[in-house]
């Protein structure tokens, strides 16, 4: 038995056995956490913490975080003494004094007269949001200005975009769930949100305000190049719904199905096209990436044009974004491992595609269509927009999380160190 096993099955003999022998305490399990930071009884933790283990954040939380979360005061006092951090952020953006049980507390003090003392605030400030991971970027349609997600969606940023590129605003909007977006339009007042169960509109003009869509639930989205319609892509099911009201306007249920499949597992991911005429939609199952593109009627009804089907089954899947160039020609999508695929959108034959080692991308177009920027970890590939073929590289601003484009105010990229302005 290895050390995670023991600390798992909570067998603390099988624990001090272990750590006798010398098992790392700094080894990771697949998923990189040490065996502290799964450990789920306080003796353990404290066996742990004892004999030497790390205390410092390895991955999105903290064993600090961990401690105050369920209540083991000693523990945490402990992870304190040997130098756990009380100003570290976990995925939510919450310091280990938020997950403290309301009320008085003297641990909670103690954590922030050490705040005080390394002249540090429990406030998340504009200073340190400016080169904090920003996770997805929207561009303010005609405005020099930008909103930004952090911590899964918990906190929203907004930005300045001239004369420099600059946080102005915090929001604090989430606890502690998922907030997917924002995903915006060329000219609309409204932003959205993919919620755990619904979406969330904003005005561009009041993003402190927010609603939820009645009756809409919640998936990938893709808004209409004039805002008027989002498009949610669902397991197996894609809906098309008025931005203001929620109402439905088309759904997959209008397609006739003795000549289609139908969509694909949770990764039914959707986007409309510059002139908001069709529906790409990105699918996969079991393993296997294929491409729907649905024509939008004058009765706004969904009708069926093609699939693009992945030549090598059980190969590969949708794991990013997908997007039409500007003038409609092309629709590069993301594809795990392949990398980048581009389809010709009228006909959906196979245009080109170029091979990144990257679990995830995202994708953007120039405003000319000539170049297509993929960011991945790694930074930002430029690939001619024809033919796939490489242009340069970008690595100053580490990873990249989403990329934007807009007329007014150039290419935006939110990556691991801020928002970003490219340059191409």
């Amino acid at each position: 038995m290895d050390l995670h096993s023991a600390v798992v099955s909570g067998d603390a003999d099988a624990v001090r056995a272990l750590l006798a022998t010398g098992a790392v305490l700094s080894v990771t399990d697949d998923d990189g956490h040490t065996p502290l930071e799964i450990a789920d009884d306080p003796d353990i933790a404290r066996l742990l913490i004892s004999a030497g283990a790390p205390v410092r954040a390895s991955g999105d939380t903290s064993p600090l975080h961990r401690a105050a979360e369920l209540g083991w005061t000693d523990v945490a006092e402990m992870l304190l003494e040997r130098g756990a951090d009380p100003g570290c952020r976990d995925r939510y953006g919450d310091l280990p004094q938020d997950l403290l049980p309301n009320g008085p507390s003297e641990l909670r003090e103690r954590m922030a007269r050490r705040l005080r003392y390394h002249g540090r605030s429990a406030r998340l400030g504009l200073d340190e949001v400016e080169h904090g991971p920003q996770q997805a970027v929207a561009i303010r349609p005609h405005r020099a200005e930008a909103l930004t997600t952090m911590y899964r969606g918990t906190v929203l940023v907004r930005w300045e975009l001239e004369p420099r590129i600059k946080p102005v605003e915090i929001l604090r909007v989430g606890s502690r769930t998922d907030l997917r977006g924002p995903v915006g339009s060329f000219t609309g007042p409204l932003v959205a949100f993919a919620g755990e169960k619904a979406v969330q509109v904003r005005q561009w003009a009041a993003v402190r305000l927010a609603f939820e869509l009645p009756d809409v639930g919640s998936g990938s989205l893709a808004m209409s190049p004039d805002g008027d319609r989002l498009a949610i892509g669902s397991n197996q099911r894609l809906r098309v719904v008025d931005t203001q009201s929620g109402a439905p306007l088309a759904g997959d249920h209008d397609l006739d199905h003795t000549d289609w499949e139908g969509l694909g597992d949770a990764r039914v991911t959707p986007e409309f096209s510059p002139d908001g005429g069709k529906l790409a939609v990105g699918n996969s199952m079991r393993g296997s990436w294929w491409l729907t593109v649905l024509d939008i009627g004058k009765d706004g009804r969904l009708r069926h044009r093609y699939d693009r089907r992945d030549p090598q089954p059980w190969s590969s899947e949708v794991s990013g974004t997908l997007r039409f160039s500007p003038n409609g020609e092309y629709i590069a999508m993301w594809v795990h491992p392949t990398g980048v695929v581009a389809t010709r959108a009228a006909t959906g034959e196979a245009a080109w595609k170029h091979e990144i080692e990257s679990r995830a991308g995202t994708l953007c177009y120039t405003g000319d269509g000539r170049t297509l920027a993929v960011g991945t970890g790694a930074g930002v590939s430029w690939l001619d927009a024809h033919s796939g073929r490489p242009r340069g590289r970008e690595t100053t601003f580490g990873a990249v999380n989403d990329l934007a484009f807009a007329d007014h105010c150039g290419m935006l990229a939110a990556t691991s160190t801020g928002l970003h302005r490219l340059l191409g």
